[in-house]
């Protein structure tokens, strides 16, 4: 999935949708990071060292992408609590209704 893909779509989400559809775009470049590495491993225990150099570039690749996408994601969580944070201070001031039980 491309980048821009996501930023499109993250834009038509509501925050809840656009957080969990980040949080697996994220998994799926954590996953495509690493295949990349074990990849580069065997490359270099082979003796292929251009093979390994250009799948340690693509690891690191997806390693930067993986690091923004996670910040964006935190930015967001932060953002959605900042908004429903000052709701529940609002709640918890507020006194509770007590039913008096005088039957």
């Amino acid at each position: 999935m491309s980048c821009m893909l996501c930023a499109k779509s993250l834009e038509n989400e509501d925050d809840e949708n656009s957080y969990n559809m980040l949080h697996r775009v994220v998994r799926e470049n954590w996953a495509t990071m690493k295949e990349y590495y074990r990849a580069a491993v065997d490359a270099f225990a082979k003796g292929d060292y251009a093979r390994a150099d250009r799948l340690m570039e693509q690891g690191h690749f997806y390693n930067r992408m993986s690091e923004w996408l996670e910040k964006q994601m935190k930015n967001l969580y932060k953002s959605f609590f900042n908004l429903v944070n000052p709701m529940m201070n609002d709640i918890n001031q507020r006194k509770p209704f007590v039913l008096s039980s005088s039957i």
